[in-house]
Order: structure tokens, then sequence, then C-alpha cells
């Protein structure tokens, strides 16, 4: 009976394969995504949530050699993609937390866009003599 330890389970913690569409040029996003598509045989429900400009996990829980290999293969054909360790809490939006931390700004005083009245402006008078 030698079960693995959750400790063993925790340092053999497998590696992702994450996507991101944000930063390639958008005239070659639409190539590089219709050649993944052709390589990963995925749908166009997929393809659309990977051309949203989030990062996109792509492989879960993998080893290093097949992390390896997808993240060059991507490289290669002019898309962004890295690997990190997997994250047994799952990923979040590291910027969710300092979003609109300001009031909002309807409810602020506006006195920069309160504009005077202009038909009483000097260059606008009208005397009548």
């Amino acid at each position: 009976m030698n079960a693995p330890s959750p400790r063993a389970e925790l340092s053999e913690a497998g590696i992702d394969v994450l996507f991101i569409d944000k930063y390639i040029d958008p005239s070659r996003s639409a190539d590089v995504l219709n050649k993944m598509q052709a390589k990963f045989h995925f749908n166009d429900q997929v393809k659309q949530q990977l051309a949203s400009g989030y990062p996109v996990v792509i492989k879960q829980n993998t080893d290093p050699q097949t992390a390896q290999s997808l993240v060059r293969f991507i490289t290669e054909i002019g898309g962004d993609c890295w690997q990190q360790q997997t994250s047994p809490e799952g990923y979040s939006d590291r910027r969710g937390n300092n979003r609109r931390q300001v009031a909002d700004r309807r409810l602020l005083h506006r006195g920069w866009a309160i504009l005077p009245d202009r038909r009483k402006s000097r260059e606008r008078r009208v005397y009548f003599h």
C-alpha cells in the first residue's frame, strides 16, 4: 500500500500553458488562430474565446515536455504563449481588486464642465449706440 503522499502530489504539480491574443498584430491574429484551429481541431466558440484578449489556459496540468513543445509550436506560428506552474486555486484577474477605486465620476462636482454664457463675453457684446 504505497499511496502517494499529499506533499508528493503538490511537489509534482503540473504546468499550465496559457495563450493571449492581446499582444500580437491584429492582422496576423486571425491567421494564428486559424493555424491553431487546424492543428487542434477546436470549434468556433473556442476560437472566439481565444481571441478575447484575456489569458486563456489551453493546456492544464501537463508535463514539462508537452508544455514546452506546445509553447514552441504557438510561438513559431506567431502567437503569444507561456507556461507556468499549475495553480490549485485557479486563476483570477489580478486587476479585479484595483478597478474603480475612485468615487463614481457622475457624483463628483464638475466645475470645469460649466461654461459661461458666450453672449456675455467681450468679443460678442453688441453695442447699440
